[in-house]
């Protein structure tokens, strides 16, 4: 932290702050003695002391420290949060300047990106609203850096995108436009009243009864919170700052760690280290991820009988009431061009138990809905239609309450006050069905939701924007999302439930941390900027190695002031313990002077319950069944899919399940697949050689393309759409370029061709394999197999020997994909020649990886691929080989349609 005060109390590491603080305190304001007899002036006037702290929470424990150890009534100190001070100080040098709400600022700020010309940005407001919040966190950022950019030439890199250039480059002017704009509607935002408090501050005038200023527990200030921390020895108050000794290194005495497999295996160990005995008022769970909190409090703390209290915000987008709403604006988004609602959804939302709260009659609609449904034989049906079908008139009486209420007020929406006042209807209708705050933290929930409405109905925009029906649940949507449901914890009895950030500068005898993930802790990605990281670093602007820095030490801090550690990670597929872990275990080694065992370091919790489904026994094969597989057409993703796992197999080629598609609202990887396969398609049916890809009109039609199959594949441009769309565009453009720099003889002859041809496996039967191949070209007189893949793919070993392979695990490691040996196969057996290279093509890399190396594609096919294809199938359609699942890859079984199936 750089250094703002002359006056410095440093804390050492492991230390108590807020206890040092206040015994500093007590012993200030000490009793004064007189003839050998104490004489304390009642009560104990602290007034003229005022505390800061970065956050609110520790003001607490000061509070309580202080009437501890002062043992009688005493006047506190003004006590201030960072925010408050400068919220406080904004008031009274800016009279009647309001907190903005996040949907003035999102309108605010789209009044800014058109007066300052930038024409990236949807010139509709609802579609602007999904890039509104990553632009209000850099304009806010640039405002707390309070940097000069009228010396700076260009802020874009010279390989940026033009258009991300172009609005970098005006990123300054939105800024200006923005906080004017704020201050001419007198809001107020975090940055704002900082930049009004650290020019205005007058110590003498605003604190006019205070000697002295304690600045306690900050460390990495931005620019204007440095500017404002300066302004308090401005007057003739003393100003004192307190903080930690930076931490050196981890104390890794008294820590363990605990190794589970979900968040209910990390709330079981919690519990079990709880009863193992804690002192109630010293000691912590800790939660980076507030999706733990409701699993904590059914599963754990609901076993003792102690007073706890949480302090930390929970997303109000995952309570149960979101999901109600949710349910009803899907509907509103999936209503057809006639009014017809999806009867599917329908369904869901009548028989959802708020529906059920809300009408709780002999007649309700989930009753009335049930009775229905099955007359009705069209996807989509009006209100009218599903009333009209309804047997009886309590029925039609039933349905038609439930209409008005639920559905009929959002299809006339078009403003967000008018989504706003449905909404509040719906809430004032719960207040009369007590069951519907029956749910853990209902009323919190309730009532963060019935704030957000009334900030709606209080915006000006809500009034007056017209949206249409998708961008204006799109917006509402982004609305929810920023809410956090605040739980104060104002109490300081019993045990604490705290976030990350609300931990900061407090000390407990034992903390218990959940979910200790690379991801989680430290939580900060690369790319939660609009601004490039090298950008930011050039600008003075923190990066989020910088963010790092200063959770690790925060964090740090915590650990080391703690007699008891115990840090819960969750491990298994993608999941992996944080790097924190690792530098404490590597610290623990260092001192014992040798590598340790895993087992002597890390606890196991146990296995999961035998309540839960285990691995199903391996599927015999029927004689039917054998006769289906001997009927299919095998496709390499077929293959492929068996040598993963043959119950996966089983389920998808012999039983032909497939998984029910429903609508998620959101744009899936498959369909990103498509849509880039698509464009290239058509782009390559016109600009099939090296000549006509240099072409000047090239790049214009591949971006006409991209808009003309967008919303066939990506759906309307808006939101989430649009930006995948833009994102697409850049790629697709790169492509162009990688392929405009192919050698002259370099030409595609054929895109999405169907092949197939009969393979004669061992015992003389043959069986037909078949597959489409993304493109192939002509380069040098050779012919190239080319599959594109926009995610992972997975290259066959060059350690392989030049022999079949006759195990499907071995296939599965050293083989790993069929693929592109099948197509080069399929096209020397079409066209009656040598086995064609074959190369898997990156669209997110930009490369390609070629499968055969080295080797001659018709040599490696005779000797390893198709020998061991052979086998392959061999095993597939002998009887005497069940279906087995293999369950050795986590991560392919997290994403499996059947995993509920096999048990996994």
């Amino acid at each position: 932290m750089k250094k703002i005060l002359s006056e410095k109390i440093i804390v050492p590491q492991g230390a108590d702050l807020i206890g040092r603080l206040a015994d500093t305190l007590i012993a200030e304001n000490a009793e004064v003695r007189h003839g050998g007899y104490p004489v304390r002036p009642p009560p104990r006037d602290l007034s003229g002391v005022a505390v800061i702290f970065p956050n609110r929470r520790p003001l607490y424990y000061l509070s309580g420290r202080l009437a501890a150890g002062l043992k009688g009534p005493f006047v506190p100190p003004v006590l201030l949060s960072i925010n408050d001070l400068a919220a406080r100080v904004a008031s009274l040098v800016s009279p009647g300047i309001a907190d903005a709400s996040y949907l003035d600022r999102l309108h605010v700020l789209f009044g800014a990106v058109r007066s300052a010309g930038v024409t990236i940005f949807p010139r509709d407001f609802g579609e602007f609203a999904a890039w509104g919040r990553r632009l209000l966190e850099t304009v806010d950022e640039m405002e707390m850096a309070s940097l000069d950019y009228s010396r700076i030439k260009s802020l874009a890199a010279p390989d940026m995108p033009e258009n991300l250039a172009a609005v970098i480059n005006r990123l300054p002017a939105v800024k200006d436009e923005f906080f004017a704009e704020m201050s001419r509607r007198g809001l107020m935002t975090r940055s704002l009243s900082l930049a009004i408090a650290s020019e205005g501050l007058d110590t003498s005038k605003h604190f006019p009864g205070v000697d002295v200023f304690y600045v306690c527990g900050f460390s990495d200030l931005t620019e204007l919170e440095t500017r404002l921390l300066l302004r308090l020895s401005s007057g003739v108050a003393r100003v004192v700052e307190i903080a930690y000794e930076p931490p050196r290194s981890w104390k890794s005495s008294g820590v363990k760690f605990y190794r589970a497999f979900d968040t209910h295996s990390q709330v079981k160990k919690a519990a079990e280290i709880l009863a193992s005995g804690f002192d109630p008022c010293d000691t912590a769970v800790i939660i980076p991820r507030a999706d733990s909190l409701v699993p904590l409090l059914a599963h754990a703390l609901g076993r003792f009988d102690v007073e706890y209290n949480v302090s930390l915000g929970y997303p109000l987008s995952r309570t149960t009431l979101n999901s109600f709403f949710s349910l009803i604006i899907r509907l509103q988004e999936t209503r057809s061009a006639d009014g017809g609602y999806l009867i599917a959804e329908y369904r869901r939302l009548m028989s959802h138990p708020y529906a059920r709260a809300i009408f709780s009659d002999a007649d309700s609609p989930a009753a009335s809905s049930d009775a229905v449904y099955g007359r009705i034989k069209t996807p989509h049906a009006t209100l009218s239609d599903i009333e009209a079908t309804s047997d009886t008139s309590s029925r039609v009486s039933s349905l038609r309450r439930a209409h008005a209420a639920l559905l009929e007020p959002f299809e006339r929406a078009s403003t967000l006050n008018e989504v706003a006042e449905g909404f509040s209807r719906l809430l004032a209708l719960f207040s009369s069905a007590p069951v519907s705050r029956a749910y853990p933290f209902a009323s919190e929930f309730f009532s963060a939701y019935e704030r957000l409405l009334s900030d709606i109905a209080r915006s000006a925009l809500a009034a007056s924007e017209r949206m249409s029906r998708p961008s204006l649940y799109d917006v509402f949507r982004s609305l929810v999302g920023e809410v956090a449901v605040p739980f104060p914890g104002v109490p300081l009895k019993g045990l604490q439930v705290l976030g990350i950030l609300e931990a900061r500068n407090l000390k407990f005898g034992k903390i218990i941390v959940l979910d200790v993930n690379e991801g989680v802790l430290p939580g900060v990605s690369r790319f939660d900027s609009l601004l490039p990281s090298g950008l930011k670093q050039a600008l003075g602007l923190p990066t989020y190695r910088d963010r790092e820095k200063t959770i690790r030490k925060n964090f740090m801090t915590l650990v080391n002031s703690a007699n008891e550690a115990h840090l819960i990670y969750r491990e298994g597929g993608r999941e992996s313990r944080s790097r924190y872990v690792e530098e404490i275990i590597w610290e623990r080694e260092i001192s014992a002077g040798r590598s340790l065992p895993e087992s002597d370091i890390v606890e196991a919790v146990g296995v999961r319950s035998s309540a839960e489904p285990s691995v199903k026994p391996p599927v015999p094969k029927s004689a039917k069944c054998v006769e289906i597989l001997s009927s299919i057409i095998f496709s390499p993703s077929a293959i492929d899919r068996y040598m993963a796992c043959p119950v996966s197999f089983y389920f998808a080629s012999a039983l032909r399940l497939r998984e029910a598609e429903e609508f998620s609202g959101e744009i899936e990887a498959a369909g990103i697949g498509e849509f880039a396969h698509a464009v290239l398609k058509d782009f390559f049916d016109a600009y099939p050689d090296k000549k006509a890809l240099s072409s000047s009109a090239a790049a214009g039609t591949l971006s006409r393309i991209i808009d003309e199959k967008s919303p066939e594949f990506l759906g309307p441009s808006r939101g989430e759409a649009y930006l995948v769309r833009e994102v697409a565009r850049h790629r697709l453009n790169q492509i162009l370029g990688f392929e405009s720099a192919r050698p002259q003889d370099f030409k595609v002859v054929g895109a999405e061709v169907k092949l197939s041809a009969d393979l004669l496996i061992s015992d003389g039967r043959k069986v037909k394999i078949g597959g489409r191949i993304d493109r192939i070209d002509s380069r040098g007189g050779e012919t190239w197999l080319i599959d594109y893949k926009t995610g992972s793919y997975a290259v066959p070993s060059r350690k392989m020997r030049d022999s079949a392979l006759k195990s499907r695990r071995e296939m599965k490691k050293l083989i790993r994909s069929f693929q592109l040996p099948v197509y080069s196969w399929l096209y020397s057996q079409a066209k009656g020649g040598p086995a064609p290279r074959a190369a898997y093509y990156s669209l997110k890399d930009i490369k390609e990886d070629e499968i055969f190396g080295k080797s001659d594609p018709s040599d490696a096919l005779g000797k390893i691929f198709i020998p061991s294809l052979k086998n392959l199938i061999s095993e597939i359609l002998d009887p005497a080989v069940p279906f087995v699942a293999d369950d050795e890859d986590d991560v392919r079984c997290s994403y499996c349609e059947f995993s509920d199936m096999c048990g996994k």
